[in-house]
Parts: structure tokens; C-alpha cells; sequence
């Protein structure tokens, strides 16, 4: 195109871009040529196309600023409009976003629960069965290497009451012993043919004899030593990590090895440094001997380490792991509702329920797992009275 306003190609350019953008259309470069003549026409500016106007001339001036002024004027108004539109957008996407998060939280807070309507004969395909929910004692058990050794704190001395001659020894270090038994007996000197018998007083072990047949005693000497066996220590050995779980007080069942027989008490001691030998941490229990129990036999301790005395407990058949967590199903009439909960305690296919299910509620025990796909499938379209096979 043909400078006839005098304008330089800067100038033009800004013009006809600037034309374009207020217009809101893409005109092609080769059609733009009528633009300018067009602008000039509606300024009452007459355009003669047949003369050149020299740059010098005034009219040249003239041209020249109004075409600027044009210029700057269209360039305010499309940044005015850029402007508005990115403060509008910047709103919507804000709202949108803001909307979003709002959704994402009462989905989260408010998740409407998946309900599914089954008839009778439906039911009894997929082999529905239910039990009350109620509250029952449940508690965690967990299970340590023990051993059954004497209390060291029952060793007793027995000493001789009189000074004489032993005519004869009825126990052996290491034998056990039953209140009234003679562990030796011993001559008078003073009256020929009288003898004195050494008994016990209780149930135990011999752990140590000092004499011999036809030696000579005098009296207080130490004759055995020997423990009393009616209470026993439930030694348990734990290693370091496993030691912050336990606590005095808490209660213990020792299991005997190779056996049926268990023994009760409660742990009364821990030690506060490790065995050098073992690199463990031993606890110690008190319980009653039954009698037949010997020393150094091993158990299994079983330490209660938590307890509930009146929690809701289910059994753990019925409750399905989920990625958002744990379900269950309850019944009420043919209306059957998942609900997700949150559990503690798991002992003996029982679980503890923290969260989720009320005392009185349907649980659904067995059929649950044909539950859980039909809701699956309704879920993805599928239609609900439908069965599937597990």
C-alpha cells in the first residue's frame, strides 16, 4: 500500500493491527488496504489516491496526527477490553475452583450412604444372615517367650537345732520336697538312741545340702537350703522394642508348654536394664504353683496389653477392606446401607468398632461379600436386583 498519508510502516501497521483487534476479526494482510481509506472517510478526511502529498505539506501533518490519535485511541480501548475479560476469567475460574473444594468437602463430610433394596427370594440367593450388634468385653493379647522359675526371694536356710551326730540324709540337692517330709535325722548325743528329725514346712526344692551321713553338727549350722515352690516367677524376656508396651499391672496367662495347664498373675516387676547375655529386658510375674509344675519349665506369656470392658464388638468375617477404608453392611427391613468404619481391638475372629455402626443395628454376617459387588455394580450401571456369583 501506498504511503499517501505519509505515514511511516510502523505507523500503518499499528492502525490496521489495531483495527483488527477492536473488530474482533482476522482480515487478511492483502485486504487490509481499505481499512485506512475507510477510517479517514468517517473523519471527513477526503483521501486523494491520484496525488502524492508531500511529508512537508501542513495537510501531511495533519494526517499524521490524526492517524496517531486514532492509533492510541483504538490501543486503549482493546487494553481496557483485555483487561476486563482476564478480571472476568480470573473471576470464573476462581469461582469454579472455589466451587470445586466445596464439593471435594461435603463429599467428604457429607458421602451419602450406598443403599441397596433386595426382595426375599434375593436375599435368600445370596445367603443373607444377620446378628444384633452388641457391646462385649474384648482385649488385645500379645504373646512373649516366659519361663517358670522359683522365687529367688523364698530360698530358705534350714539349720541344725541341736548339736549331734547325722545318722542319716533322705534328700539330695535338686529333689522336691512336700511339707512334712524328714530330710534328715540326727543322734542326741546326750541321750543314746534319741533321734531328731529335721522336716520341712512347705513345698519345694532342694537347692543345696551340706552334710553327710555320720558327721558331726553342731547347732545353727546351715544343713540345706532349700525354696519354697508354692509361688512361682513367670519370667518374661523382651527385646527393646518390645518393652514400651508393657507395664506393671497389666495381666498375664502363662501357657505351659506341652501342657494344658495355665497360671494367672500380674506383672510386678521390670527390670530397667538388658541382660548382657540374652540382650533382652526381663519382666516378672508372681502366680500360684498348682503343685506339679517344676522349675524352669517354658511358657508362652499371654500379656493383656489393652482391654475394653464395654465395647461394640463384630465378628471380623463381616467387615471388608476398601482403599478409603473398612465397610460393613447393616439391614433394616430389605433396605441394606454400607457404612464404613473404623476399628481397634481384633482378637479371636472378633473386632472392637470405633466408629461406624450403633449398638442395636443389623449387621449382615454372612452374604456380605454379594453385597459388596452388587453395590459395585450398581455403581457402575449394572442393575441392582442382579446376583453374581462369588
Amino acid at each position: 500500500m501506498n504511503n499517501k498519508l505519509g505515514l511511516t510502516a510502523t505507523g500503518r501497521s499499528r492502525l490496521l493491527t489495531a483495527m483488527d483487534m477492536h473488530t474482533g476479526e482476522q482480515t487478511p494482510v492483502a485486504n487490509r488496504s481499505w481499512l485506512l481509506p475507510k477510517t479517514l472517510k468517517f473523519l471527513n478526511i477526503k483521501l486523494r489516491t491520484d496525488k502524492q502529498v508531500c511529508p512537508c505539506h501542513p495537510l501531511g501533518f495533519i494526517l499524521r496526527g490524526v492517524t496517531l490519535f486514532v492509533v492510541i485511541l483504538f490501543s486503549l480501548c482493546l487494553t481496557s477490553c483485555s483487561k476486563s475479560q482476564r478480571d472476568v476469567a480470573e473471576k470464573l475460574v476462581g469461582k469454579e475452583s472455589s466451587e470445586g473444594k466445596s464439593a471435594y468437602n461435603t463429599t467428604q463430610k457429607e458421602m451419602r450412604p450406598e443403599l441397596l433394596t433386595l426382595d426375599k427370594h434375593a436375599q435368600e440367593m445370596a445367603g443373607i444372615k444377620t446378628v444384633e450388634v452388641k457391646r462385649a468385653y474384648i482385649s488385645k493379647i500379645v504373646e512373649f517367650p516366659a519361663e517358670l522359675d522359683f522365687d529367688r526371694t523364698k530360698i530358705i536356710s534350714i539349720n541344725c537345732p541341736i548339736d549331734g551326730k547325722v545318722v542319716k540324709v533322705n534328700r539330695n540337692q535338686g529333689d522336691m520336697i512336700k511339707q512334712g517330709d524328714t530330710l534328715a535325722e540326727i543322734e542326741n548325743p546326750q541321750t543314746v538312741g534319741q533321734i531328731f528329725k529335721v522336716n520341712t514346712q512347705f513345698n519345694g526344692f532342694v537347692t543345696r545340702r551340706n552334710i553327710n551321713p555320720m558327721v558331726w553338727v553342731t547347732r545353727g549350722n546351715t544343713l540345706f537350703e532349700v525354696v519354697d515352690t508354692s509361688k512361682l516367677w513367670g519370667v518374661i524376656h523382651l527385646y527393646t522394642e518390645e518393652s514400651p508396651e508393657i507395664k506393671t499391672g497389666q495381666k498375664v496367662r502363662f501357657v505351659v508348654s506341652d501342657s494344658s495347664q495355665s497360671l494367672d498373675g500380674e506383672i510386678n516387676y521390670i527390670s530397667p536394664s538388658i541382660d548382657p547375655d540374652t540382650r533382652t529386658i526381663e519382666a516378672r510375674v508372681v502366680v500360684d504353683n498348682p503343685g506339679n509344675i517344676p522349675v524352669h519349665t517354658y511358657a508362652v506369656a499371654q500379656v493383656t496389653t489393652d482391654e475394653k470392658i464395654h465395647a461394640i464388638v463384630i465378628p471380623e468375617i463381616a467387615v471388608f477392606p476398601e482403599d478409603f477404608g473398612k465397610i460393613v453392611f447393616t439391614m433394616d427391613k430389605n433396605t441394606f446401607k454400607k457404612h464404613v468404619i473404623e476399628t481397634g481391638i481384633k482378637r479371636d475372629g472378633k473386632v472392637e468398632v470405633l466408629q461406624g455402626l450403633e449398638e442395636g443395628d443389623l449387621l449382615v454376617t454372612e452374604g456380605a461379600y454379594q453385597l459388596k459387588n452388587l453395590t459395585f455394580k450398581s455403581k457402575g450401571g449394572g442393575e441392582e436386583g442382579e446376583l453374581e456369583g462369588r
